[in-house]
């Protein structure tokens, strides 16, 4: 599940020409994902109204580590060219597939 809201990250930015302020990048991958989230996943957790909203904070991170994201103003997603070919890889093995949960 969480590979899966790492793809639909990337395609949600390179939908949006490459960039979004955080809080329409997140209303945006919660729209395309939610009804692929396991239930677990929509209670409070720490700080976040949702765990869901955490693991995509997770996967943003994590595509920022991989050099998927770059560097962007703070509060604004940004994809760098390697996060727009990962964007296209992704299209072309035919979209993010959730996992069975």
């Amino acid at each position: 599940m969480r590979q899966y809201l790492f793809d639909v990250l990337l395609l949600v930015l390179d939908d949006a020409g490459g960039e979004l302020p955080t809080r329409e990048a997140l209303r945006q991958v919660g729209q395309r994902a939610m009804a692929h989230v396991p239930e677990n996943w929509l209670g409070r957790f720490g700080g976040y109204a949702h765990k869901f909203l955490m693991f995509t904070a997770y996967e943003r991170k994590r595509a920022q580590l991989l050099g998927l994201l770059g560097p962007s103003p703070v509060g604004i997603w940004e994809l760098s060219q390697t996060g727009r070919k990962a964007a296209a890889a992704i299209r072309a093995g035919g979209g993010p597939r959730p996992a069975a949960h």
